[in-house]
């Protein structure tokens, strides 16, 4: 994506959207031991989650 002269996004016809997964509550707990992984924390102050 990038910004076009006139202020506007500009979106090509077949975007990439990244994802990355993260594991809390109980799913992290029966496959990590831990109810909020550090893993996890660590992803959610890089990463920018919406």
């Amino acid at each position: 994506m990038r910004s076009a002269a006139a202020g506007r996004l500009v979106v090509p016809d077949d975007p990439v959207v990244p994802f990355i997964e993260v594991y809390a509550g109980e799913e992290a707990f029966h496959q990590l031991g831990s109810w909020l992984p550090d893993g996890t924390v660590e992803a959610y102050r890089k990463c920018l989650v919406l």
